[in-house]
């Protein structure tokens, strides 16, 4: 009974992580943990010790973390061992460690191939793809995504499939490839669990800066605000929302531009949204490294568009200097076109961002953030 017990606690565990609830998540590992230990199943009691330094590592709390982890290395089972890596992956993007990332990625990727744990596998995949879209090179995120998409679909693994599919949408946005993005973000949805929270939210972010670079403002400011309003119930997931949030704060601020009203989107609605937006961002920097650099710089866009030229500029000078200091390339391109699409036509510093931004994105394939960011003639 213990055993089954514990089993049970570490279910429900799970289901809170993709429900988009870490409080019951806490308690109900902590569960699992006790309950296996008394059971002596060394198994779960693995699994609970991973999802609890999971937790503690998101919070920065890297002793308890390390404690936990050492704990889940006692387990014998290949699993145990895969999401340990797996914890320390993800924790590693989270606080910027791109080399121990990749590295630590690599292994469990080695060992969930070998003992053909393929829902492991799918997972790690995933995470690889995220370290090289956030370290660069943009493109090197795309074949892992593939496989992943592809070694989904032959089992018939639809929710996983999903999930693939959508993380592939923002590099490939970043090539130019919309209508490719169109077509898989579409598909990906509707393989969703409807219990997967974080993806659901994922999905509107992520449309919505889709439908911006597709010229569809009215349509791009709905599903910003339709993210932040599934947001707004699960608030504690933050962490997991990076490159999703980066998108609704920038359909929100190019609909705040245009100092009018937004189809059926009133002009104060949009400024109350984006405030939200912006605090909301800036929450994440303070805890997770990898939302710093993009958040200083909306906060450098929306007070530049307010008037405030000069706090404009050094929040953007913070965002470059973070972005360079947490290597973090893409970042960084993407902050000197943000200040060259801002800057007066015949100022000198616009050439030398745009020049900047281009030898970073040449690498990187980044040909679509430049013709969508700023107009052809600069």
């Amino acid at each position: 009974m213990l055993k089954l017990a514990a089993q049970a606690s570490s279910w429900y565990a799970n289901s809170a992580y993709f429900r988009g609830d870490p409080l019951p998540w806490l308690p109900a590992g902590l569960t699992s943990a006790n309950l296996a230990e008394r059971a002596r199943d060394r198994s779960i009691a693995g699994t609970a010790y991973v999802n609890l330094a999971a937790i503690f590592g998101n919070l920065h709390m890297r002793r308890v973390e390390a404690t936990y982890l050492a704990l889940a290395s006692e387990s014998p089972e290949p699993r145990v061992r895969i999401l340990h890596d797996w914890a320390i992956a993800v924790n590693d993007i989270i606080h910027c460690d791109w080399e121990h990332a990749r590295a630590t990625v690599d292994r469990g990727i080695a060992l969930a191939r070998n003992v053909s744990d393929y829902w492991a596998l799918a997972n790690g995949l995933a995470i690889k793809g995220l370290v090289h879209y956030y370290s660069g090179p943009v493109p090197d995120s795309l074949p892992h995504f593939d496989e992943l998409m592809r070694m989904t679909r032959e089992r018939s693994n639809h929710e996983q499939q999903g999930y693939g599919m959508i993380l592939s949408v923002p590099p490939l946005m970043s090539q130019g490839r919309l209508d490719d993005a169109d077509a898989l973000l579409e598909d990906g949805y509707r393989l969703l669990d409807r219990f997967d929270y974080f993806s659901r939210v994922a999905f509107f972010a992520t449309r919505a800066g889709l439908r911006l670079r597709q010229r569809r403002l009215e349509e791009a400011v709905s599903d910003a605000v339709e993210a932040m309003r599934l947001f707004a119930a699960k608030p504690l997931m933050m962490f997991l929302y990076g490159a999703p949030f980066a998108m609704v704060a920038e359909v929100l601020l190019a609909a705040d531009a245009t100092g009018e009203d937004v189809g059926a989107h009133s002009r104060s609605a949009i400024s109350e949204q984006l405030a939200n937006a912006l605090g909301k961002f800036g929450q994440g920097a303070f805890l997770f490294n990898f939302f710093r650099p993009r958040s200083l710089m909306s906060r450098g866009t929306a007070q530049w568009q307010r008037g405030r030229s000069a706090r404009g500029r050094r929040s953007w000078d913070k965002a470059l200097a973070t972005a360079e200091r947490l290597d973090m390339p893409w970042d960084q391109a993407r902050v000197h076109l943000e200040i060259a699409r801002h800057l007066p036509a015949d100022n000198p510093e616009r050439k030398s961002h745009m020049e900047k931004a281009q030898a970073l994105l040449g690498p990187m394939a980044g040909s679509g953030d430049v013709e969508f960011l700023v107009p052809p003639s600069v």
